[in-house]
């Protein structure tokens, strides 16, 4: 199956700075060390959206308990 691209404008500087640590980093293809930072990026990203709604769902509980003690939920 085969993935869906887009392509996208860099600057020449930004691509001499990447081509040069993909070179260092021994990944032969330009877009693919791109698209490994980007995975990269998009995990850390994932993993902040799952840990701001663990936080917000544990924070919506402690809401409810307190109002529970207080009187206002049964």
């Amino acid at each position: 199956m085969e993935k869906e691209t887009l392509r996208i404008d860099l600057s020449s500087e930004i691509i001499a700075l990447l081509l040069k640590r993909s070179q260092e980093k021994g990944i032969p293809s330009l877009s693919a060390y791109i698209e490994d930072v980007l995975c990269q990026i998009a995990g850390k990203i994932r993993e902040e959206e799952k840990r701001a709604k663990e936080n917000s769902l544990e924070n919506e509980e402690k809401v409810k308990k307190r109002l529970a003690e207080l009187g206002y939920l049964d």
